[in-house]
């Protein structure tokens, strides 16, 4: 069974780096701060929704050239913190190593694959887990999935490795044959309203049940697609529909981790999830005058965050 690594032991690496250890998969953790000393001295304790569990990962390293060359690499780290963790990589780009981005947005993706072509497998998760205190993690309930692909839509035996190695965890694993339209289609869904809800100061529910709100909302989800398929992807036809019945469908009090940073007065991930639209619609002759909107409503929280 191939050995793996998570750059970042947050709640996405701390839970499913955590399914893994307690399966009997050798796992290796880059960490920083208080987090990665208490994994050290106590085990990473994992409190999930279907009970608690504690594991001793194989190692847990503050710098990524500290770890065993491993099969697969989970980038688990906040998209502004991506630049430095591909040069700490490097080192692993050998034969066997592939590596999977599990980060918020569409540029992770294509970052890695200039850094590492062909080492690089398109990825996105689907979790509730954040960091309770150093070396403790909550699961709260909802899916535990993972979703990999090939960037040029080949079922290959590293996607299949990586299907293995989680099997009998406790964490579902996908394999697409259209990743890239799934990570815009999770963009789309979470960008958009994340964008809103952050902005406003307000939950899901507040959002969609103010009329104006709502309306911003719409207006985010009709530009994210069209830049979308101005890059070319393939979205199913019916996409602002069905992404507005899954908001409606979201619990009303859900105000995503955007909301949380702004709130909590730390640097924000508006680049990747909001002002990635802008980016890539100016670059398309696309308007989005609701992303710009949103971008300026979002900066200055942002920029504080920096200051802190």
């Amino acid at each position: 069974m191939m050995e793996v690594a998570f750059v970042g032991a947050g709640g996405v690496g701390g839970h499913f780096g955590g399914l893994l250890a307690r399966k009997g998969v050798s796992v290796h953790y880059v960490a920083r701060g208080r987090h990665l000393e208490a994994i050290r001295r106590d085990g990473l304790r994992v409190e999930a929704a279907s009970g608690t569990f504690t594991v001793r990962p194989a190692s847990v390293e503050a710098d990524a050239r500290a770890v065993p060359t491993c099969g697969a690499v989970f980038l688990c780290v906040k998209t502004y913190d991506l630049d430095p963790a591909i040069e700490a990589l490097r080192p692993f780009a050998g034969e066997r190593a592939c590596f999977v981005p599990l980060l918020n947005g569409v540029d992770a993706v294509d970052k890695l694959a200039a850094a590492f072509p062909g080492r690089t497998v398109g990825g996105q998760c689907s979790v509730l887990a954040e960091v309770l205190e150093p070396g403790v993690i909550r699961q709260a309930r909802g899916p535990q999935q993972i979703v990999v692909g090939e960037l040029d839509h080949r079922r290959t035996s590293r996607l299949e490795a990586i299907a293995s190695v989680f099997a009998g965890s406790g964490a579902e694993v996908v394999l697409s044959e259209s990743i890239q339209a799934d990570l815009w289609t999770k963009l789309i869904f979470i960008g958009c309203l994340a964008g809103v809800v952050a902005a406003t100061r307000s939950s899901v529910g507040e959002v969609l049940a103010c009329a104006e709100s709502r309306a911003l909302y719409l207006s985010a989800l009709r530009e994210a697609v069209a830049v979308a398929r101005a890059e070319g992807v393939a979205l199913r036809p019916n996409i602002v529909e069905a992404t507005m019945m899954r908001a409606e469908g979201t619990e009303p009090a859900t105000k995503f981790s955007l909301l949380r940073d702004v709130e909590a007065r730390r640097r924000t991930e508006v680049d990747a999830m909001v002002g990635a639209i802008v980016r890539r619609g100016r670059a398309r002759g696309v308007a989005t005058p609701a992303h710009e909107f949103l971008v300026a409503a979002l900066l200055p929280a942002h920029l504080r965050g920096l200051q802190s």
